[in-house]
């Protein structure tokens, strides 16, 4: 499953096992202000069979139950924050007909760098309803009629991947796959054919059956019993909030990923990235493990290279006893963080939140960010808040 993390991300990744969550600055928003006065919200609980005492440790891909169209049949949808759009193969989309969707919907693509799987089909409108939660959205979902492991898509050659990069075929005319992503800013990463408007989390249109109230704000909060949709006073308590900066698209509830910085230090060295380095974070609820890239690292002989794949991803395990720390923030016009939390591990610790592994890599391109994709385990410790409308993202230490 390397390839699969190698490049979600074209970047990488970390993280860790305790947060340690700074003091709030004054420049920091207040979820209290913010959200005053809203209470519209509901939990949609993760569907799992090992849950304990309604928790979920995220030892796999978390997943809920859904319908489609009024339809009786029941899915269990994989939930992922590394992607944007619901995915939903044609073998189990109620009254698929290819020659009749292919005449009536746009044709769509979705590449995951994180597995290398690029997906086609078409963008249907459809009525997802949360079975748990009494919530019904309306989003365009894809319709997937083919899958293939692509090694090196690129978008500007129409969705189609080059016959020599393609490694295996998953699906064809035969997919079955239920897979929902609820991301943000990652339409730079193989996703630029999808919008919020593909996102079923931010088109709810009813709640218990009723419309979404006029006090409903957009957005959602993940949390070890499942997501609530819907941004309220009492949901946003104790969160410590980073102002998102818009995408150059500039569509309602289109944000950009949120921002911070990393720092490794070497075990039994002072060696390592010196400064915090600006970056940008991926907390992926769809892998384990995490990768991160550095833009600057002292001591990279100290890496330890991984065997069996290409010199040119130039990958290395981080050796045992590392320490990684990432902060938080806000990014200025001049690159700078102001620290509002952080979260930090040792590679190798016997702890709950410690990735499976931890590998990185050194991009020293000038003016280039470093990017970290965390891995699901960073959720053991850790609640996060999306707010769609206003454009803030939020962190809460269980």
């Amino acid at each position: 499953m390397l390839s699969s993390a190698l490049l979600r991300a074209s970047a990488l990744a970390l993280f860790s096992n305790q947060v340690a969550a700074s003091p709030l600055t004054e420049r920091s928003a207040n979820p209290a202000a913010i959200y005053h006065g809203l209470t519209a919200s509901a939990l949609i609980p993760w569907a799992e069979e090992h849950m304990e005492h309604g928790s979920y440790n995220f030892a796999q891909d978390p997943h809920v139950k859904v319908t489609l169209n009024n339809q009786a049949t029941t899915y269990r949808a994989n939930i992922d924050t590394g992607s944007s759009a619901f995915l939903i193969g044609s073998d189990v989309y109620p009254g698929f007909d290819d020659a009749a969707f292919n005449a009536a919907y746009q044709n769509g693509t979705e590449y995951l760098s994180s597995s290398n799987k690029l997906y086609t089909g078409y963008w249907v409108p459809t009525a997802v309803h949360f079975i748990d939660g009494h919530v019904t959205t309306q989003v365009k979902t894809l319709v997937v009629t083919k899958s293939v492991d692509c090694t090196d898509y690129d978008e500007a050659v129409g969705g189609a991947c080059p016959a020599q990069q393609v490694t295996g075929v998953n699906c064809d005319m035969n997919c079955t796959l239920t897979y929902m992503g609820i991301g943000f800013g990652r339409s730079n990463d193989g996703q630029s054919d999808v919008t919020p408007a593909n996102n079923a989390l931010l088109n709810v249109t009813s709640i218990v059956n009723k419309p979404v109230p006029t006090n409903y704000r957009p957005g959602y909060i993940i949390t070890s019993k499942g997501i609530t949709v819907g941004i309220s006073h009492r949901d946003s308590t104790g969160f410590k909030l980073v102002k998102l900066q818009r995408t150059s698209r500039k569509l309602p509830h289109d944000w950009q990923g949120v921002t911070g910085c990393i720092s490794v230090t070497y075990p039994g060295t002072d060696k390592g990235t010196g400064a915090c380095v600006t970056s940008q974070i991926l907390l992926d609820t769809g892998i384990p493990q995490s990768y991160l890239v550095l833009t600057t690292a002292a001591g990279l002989s100290n890496w330890i290279k991984p065997s069996g794949y290409p010199d040119v991803l130039k990958y290395q395990y981080l050796p045992t006893g590392s320490e990684v720390s990432i902060t938080f923030g806000e990014q200025d016009k001049n690159g700078h963080i102001t620290p509002e939390a952080k979260y930090s591990y040792q590679v190798g610790a016997n702890s709950i939140s410690t990735p499976s592994y931890a590998r990185a890599r050194l991009n020293e391109t000038a003016g280039a960010l470093g990017f970290v994709n965390t891995g699901r385990y960073f959720y053991r410790l850790n609640d996060i808040l999306f707010d769609a409308e206003g454009g803030y993202w939020g962190i809460r230490s269980r």
